[in-house]
């Protein structure tokens, strides 16, 4: 998952400029921020909509 997330990242920092970008994410900051994944709890996925590849 980590990489398909990282090159989801990767072209968004090349292409998205429109309104709501925000700051491009390095790939030092997108490693150092995926250590720091929770799992969801029940009750933050009771209206949550799961995506699977």
């Amino acid at each position: 998952m980590t990489n398909f997330n990282q090159e989801k990242t990767h072209t968004l920092n090349m292409y998205r400029k429109g309104t709501s970008f925000e700051f491009k994410v390095s790939k030092e900051n997108f490693n150092f921020m995926e250590t720091w994944f929770e799992k969801p709890t029940d009750t933050e996925m009771q209206n949550g909509i799961i995506i699977t590849e």
